[in-house]
């Protein structure tokens, strides 16, 4: 049984040229168990995560325009108010949601972009590409 999981899926290095004939001779692995590995929330779950999550993607981005002096004022602060941990703790769970996302986007664009290399060079016709091609 396949574990589905994002990082089951091989990332190229950086540097490989991915033609379509490289694209479409890869081969993948369906995920076969939804139940035992990575799920995206569910319709009910996402209103419930967007709640917590975008805050705490704003208050981070807020600290990006922050002196290293405010940064430490700001956690002095946060430390005496004892709420240090709970907003690290909030940055580390938002990281980590955002990183499957991301993951599970990035490979399924990849395995998309297979089946169109697949098509190219069965067809010779390209998919998705200008508007003048579609």
């Amino acid at each position: 049984m396949t574990n589905a999981s994002p990082a089951n899926d091989t990332a190229l290095p950086k540097d490989t040229p991915v033609t379509a004939e490289f694209a479409a001779a890869l081969e993948f692995e369906p995920w076969d168990d939804p139940e035992n590995g990575w799920c995206p929330p569910t319709n009910a779950q996402r209103n419930e995560i967007g709640k917590w999550l975008l805050p705490n993607v704003r208050a981070a981005w807020f600290m990006m325009f922050k002196t290293n002096a405010e940064l430490v004022e700001m956690v002095e602060a946060l430390e005496r108010d004892e709420i240090l941990i709970e907003t690290m703790d909030r940055f580390l769970e938002a990281e980590e949601t955002v990183n499957g996302l991301q993951q599970v986007l990035r490979a399924a664009s990849g395995r998309v972009a297979c089946a169109c290399a697949i098509i190219e060079l069965r067809d010779g016709k390209t998919v998705g590409g200008d508007d003048d091609q579609r």
